[in-house]
């Protein structure tokens, strides 16, 4: 029987998580990939939020289940639960505001702090609109982001320019992993699937779409 006989549209969940600092526009790069809409008076998130959406590759369904974090100061201290389980995340910063960018150091060692080793990381220069106040050469950092192994976009969640790629990309990679068997789904690790197939506790992770549990978890939320 397929997932779907048992109330299950997708193949795999994946956790991601939208990491830099308040301002930087990881909010509307949420509603942007998720929704196709942009909030021109978007104000900073208090505490965190999810949306999720599917896509498919090679012939997968693949949940994407996206975890915006706070990037205040005052919030930093309430993320590291949401690391956990995520295999992928993207740091966000503002092209038009150097410190953005040069927080991306701190936003990067958090993660590798409290992430699975094996997580895939992207780097997004975001506002790309806003070309005429570039205060952060791409080529800087594009190289910044080869010497740390992590992928590399401009976008703009105004204009959706490269919003769709950047998440995409960072999706397919999870996904290679996945088939490379480089994460362990059925480890001791917080990426791993409990007895039923399903995700251990609260943790949403890089787990197959359970086959076993045929009740489908109700959220609140997206």
């Amino acid at each position: 029987m397929s997932n779907e006989d048992y109330g299950y549209d997708y193949d795999y969940l994946f956790k991601i998580v939208l990491i830099g600092d308040s301002g930087v526009g990881k909010s509307n790069l949420l509603s942007r990939f998720t929704t196709d809409e942009f909030n021109i008076e978007s104000k900073s998130t208090i505490g965190v939020e999810f949306a999720t959406r599917t896509i498919e590759v090679e012939n997968k369904k693949i949940k994407a289940q996206i975890w915006d974090t706070a990037g205040q100061e005052r919030y930093r201290a309430i993320t590291s639960a949401y690391y956990r389980g995520a295999v992928g995340a993207l740091i966000v910063y503002d092209i038009s505001k150097s410190s953005s960018y040069e927080n991306c150091n701190h936003w990067l060692t958090e993660l590798r702090e409290n992430a699975d080793d094996n997580v895939a990381v992207g780097l997004i220069g975001n506002k790309s609109d806003l070309a005429h106040l570039r205060a952060v050469p791409t080529d800087e950092a594009r190289n910044f982001a080869m010497e740390n192994q992590m992928l590399f976009t401009e976008t703009s969640a105004l204009n959706s320019d490269n919003v769709d790629k950047a998440f995409r990309e960072l999706i397919v990679a999870i996904f290679q992993m996945v088939s490379k068997h480089q994460v362990d789904l059925n480890g001791s690790g917080s990426n791993n699937v409990g007895s039923n197939g399903g995700p251990k506790g609260p943790t949403i992770s890089l787990t197959p779409a359970p086959k076993e549990d045929k009740k489908k978890k109700s959220s609140n939320c997206c």
